[in-house]
């Protein structure tokens, strides 16, 4: 049976300031250590982006989750985490060509898009060979300026992997840009991308 490790993320007196700081602080080869690594993270605006690769080895019972500490109760508020990333996609999960195994639970997301790397909040694009990634009960609104051809998303799934993408009970709300498209949530043709319960509301 895994050991649960819980880290906080707070603005000040917990174990990280950021969520990137603990991506960067705690990714390890937690099968090996037989562990499933948490950040619970605490009302506050986090302001840096995080990107997750290959450093995490995990497996279907030893896997990272994200959560926020205070529930949302389904509104954009201020008494919850807030990731909110000026011309950054927000949550990356890229350029990894192992397995992946993550959670990401609770968090409200608000981008401000500028160009291409911006376009989207969570992105998955990822080469991975098997895994999962769930991400559940997140609020995410962005905006900003978008050229042709690109894409705006609360999640986008572009993998050339099997790695399974589960979207549950999200919602996706004003989602604006100029010249490009604009979507709730989007799917680049991915078989394993999976959305239940899903809602968009005010995307071009």
């Amino acid at each position: 049976m895994p050991t649960t490790v819980t880290k906080t993320v707070k603005s000040s007196g917990g174990d990280y300031t950021s969520l990137s700081a603990w991506n960067a602080g705690e990714a390890a080869d937690i099968v090996t250590l037989d562990q499933i690594r948490q950040a619970e993270c605490y009302n506050f605006v986090d302001t840096t982006a995080v990107g997750f690769d290959q450093t995490w080895v995990t497996d279907a019972t030893r896997y990272y989750r994200i959560f926020a500490f205070d529930n949302h109760n389904g509104l954009y508020g201020t008494s919850s985490y807030r990731l909110e990333v000026t011309n950054r996609q927000l949550l990356e999960f890229k350029t990894i060509s192992t397995r992946i195994d993550a959670r990401v639970e609770g968090l409200l997301l608000t981008g401000t898009g500028d160009g291409i790397d911006a376009s989207q909040i969570i992105v998955v694009e990822q080469t991975a060979a098997t895994g999962s990634i769930r991400v559940e009960r997140c609020l995410g609104t962005i905006g900003g300026t978008s050229a042709a051809g690109e894409v705006f998303a609360l999640v986008q799934v572009k993998s050339s992997g099997t790695a399974a993408t589960y979207v549950v009970n999200c919602v996706a709300f004003d989602i604006i840009g100029t010249a490009g498209t604009e979507y709730g949530f989007f799917s680049d043709g991915v078989a394993g991308a999976w959305f239940y319960n899903c809602t968009a509301q005010n995307c071009d």
